[in-house]
This record gives structure tokens, C-alpha cells and sequence, in this order.
């Protein structure tokens, strides 16, 4: 992990615990996978093959649920909520942006571009960090999103040192655009998830 995640780390494991310090999450009954994203969790890997996705999808209330971690123990699933959600979305279009200056003036370089986080209100919290990098001369660039799962009550939580839980993901331009093409859908699947919602409890009562 490097500093500049380690200090939101830090910053919101103390931050779980208090009111307001992160987004509050309602969370939904009814949840509607949207897409996947291909992303790597190597960075050999990029611009060569994938070797994982995110799994973006909506609830009925209008948050989106983006999963890392297929396949495995450590899966990670953060609820955005509106707010967050435009938070990420100005990310990425951040990350879309440097891409394209980097590879005109040929730019080396490795940038902190945001994070979002949220809580459903039981203490922990779920972290998104997002950063950008850029490499041979600016002619490759990626963006990075780390997940991560802070309990500050976990007897094997560290205080301002670790993640509970931690994903590191790495996507192409491509990945990074498709992320935002299905944010901008959340909408339309959280009003399916509504009606999906709506007729199960019509039927199963």
C-alpha cells in the first residue's frame, strides 16, 4: 500500500466509527448485475490479457455495487450512493484526462486522483482509492483502484497501518471509459431492481 492510500486508510479507520465522517448507505434487497468490467490485479498483465473483472450492478435504491475480488476469499463489494458515485465518475473522467496528456508530452508519473467511502452504518467501512500512472514516456498509462475493507472493532485490525481487506485492481483506457458508461446506467438498473422488488413482494407474501 502505498502513502497516499495508507493515510486515507488511516484517515477512515478512525472515521468509520464516527457519524457523517463517510457516506451512510441504505442498502437494497433487490440487486441487478449491469456489466463487468476486465481489469487486471498485475501489472504485467496490462494491455496483454485480463485476469479479473469488476462486477458493477444497482438496488432499488439507486446505489451501485462495484465487486472486486472474483473468485476469491477477500471479495470486496462497495455500495456508492449517489454522491459517491458522481465522486468516482469525475475520477475516472480525471484518469481519461491525464491519459491524454501524458502521452502528448510524454509524462512519467504516479498521482493520487480521489477516493470514495462508505459505511452502512455497522462500524466498518469500504474504501475506494483511485490513482493514476503513466509509463514509457507517457505512451502506456492505467488507472489504479484499490478496495479496501476497514473494521476498526476487528481483534486484527491495525490502526492506520493496513486494510482489513485489500484489492488492488489495475484498468486500461478502455476498462476505465466502460466503468463510466455503466455508472451512468445505475439509474435505469436500480428502477428494474425496484420492479423486481415490487412483484416478489406482491407474489411472496
Amino acid at each position: 500500500m502505498n502513502k497516499r492510500v495508507a493515510m486515507v486508510v488511516a484517515m477512515l479507520g478512525l472515521s468509520a466509527t464516527l457519524t457523517g465522517c463517510v457516506n451512510q448507505v441504505r442498502r437494497g434487497n433487490s440487486v441487478v448485475v449491469i456489466d463487468r468490467v476486465p481489469v487486471s490485479r498485475s501489472l504485467n498483465l496490462i494491455g496483454h490479457s485480463v485476469d479479473e473483472e469488476l462486477i458493477v450492478a444497482a438496488d432499488e435504491n439507486h446505489n451501485a455495487i462495484i465487486t472486486a475480488g472474483k473468485g476469491s476469499q477477500d471479495i470486496i463489494s462497495v455500495y456508492l450512493n449517489h454522491e459517491a458515485i458522481n465522486k468516482m465518475d469525475k475520477s475516472l473522467s480525471k484518469i481519461v484526462e491525464w491519459g491524454d496528456i501524458v502521452n502528448k508530452e510524454k509524462i512519467e508519473t504516479r498521482k493520487f486522483v480521489g477516493s470514495v467511502s462508505t459505511s452502512s452504518g455497522m462500524g466498518s467501512a469500504n474504501v475506494i482509492s483511485v490513482e493514476f500512472a503513466s509509463g514509457g514516456n507517457g505512451e502506456l498509462w492505467l488507472g489504479i483502484m484499490t478496495f479496501c475493507y476497514i473494521n476498526p472493532t476487528a481483534p486484527t485490525h491495525k490502526f492506520g497501518t493496513t486494510c482489513d481487506r485489500e484489492i488492488a485492481t489495475y484498468m486500461n483506457k478502455e476498462s476505465v471509459i466502460k466503468l463510466k458508461s455503466l455508472l451512468a446506467k445505475v439509474d435505469d438498473y436500480s428502477n428494474k431492481a425496484n420492479r423486481s422488488k415490487s412483484k416478489a413482494d406482491a407474489l411472496l407474501q
